[in-house]
C-alpha cells in the first residue's frame, strides 16, 4: 500500500494534494492578500498622515469620497482575510490534536469574520452619517 502511495505522490504535489489537501490554496491566498495589502497599506499611511491635519468634519468628508471609503473597506476585508488564513495555517501547523485544530480554527474564522463586517459596518455608517 505504501508503494502506491510512493508511486503517485509527486502527482498529488503537483496538483497541490498533498498532506493537508490543500496547502496550495493557502499558499496562494496568503501571497495575494500580502501582495495587495502592500499599496493598499502604503494608501493607508499616507492617508492617515493627511488625515492628521484634520478635524472631525473633514475626516468624514474625506471617508464619503467612494474611493477612500472602498479603499477602506478593501484594506479591512484583506487584512482580515489575510489574518485569518495566517492563522489557520499556525494552528494546523502546531495544535496536537485534530479537536483543538477545529475548535481554533473555528473561533478564529468567527472573529475574523465579526471584525470584518464590524470594520465595513463602522466604514458604511461613519461615511453616510451627517455632521
Amino acid at each position: 500500500m505504501s508503494a502506491i502511495r510512493g508511486k503517485y505522490a509527486p502527482v498529488r504535489r503537483a496538483l497541490g494534494l498533498g498532506a493537508a489537501q490543500g496547502g496550495t490554496h493557502h499558499w496562494w491566498t496568503a501571497k495575494l492578500t500580502a501582495i495587495a495589502l502592500i499599496p493598499l497599506g502604503l494608501w493607508l499611511v499616507a492617508s492617515v498622515i493627511h488625515l492628521a491635519a484634520l478635524d472631525r468634519a473633514g475626516v468624514l468628508e474625506w471617508l464619503r469620497q467612494p474611493a477612500h471609503g472602498a479603499g477602506l473597506i478593501l484594506f479591512l476585508l484583506f487584512g482580515f482575510h489575510h489574518s485569518a488564513a495566517g492563522l489557520q495555517t499556525i494552528m494546523e501547523d502546531y495544535l496536537p490534536t485534530h479537536a483543538q485544530k477545529l475548535a481554533g480554527i473555528l473561533v478564529s474564522t468567527l472573529l475574523h469574520l465579526a471584525g470584518a463586517a464590524f470594520g465595513v459596518y463602522a466604514v458604511i455608517v461613519a461615511a453616510l452619517r451627517v455632521v
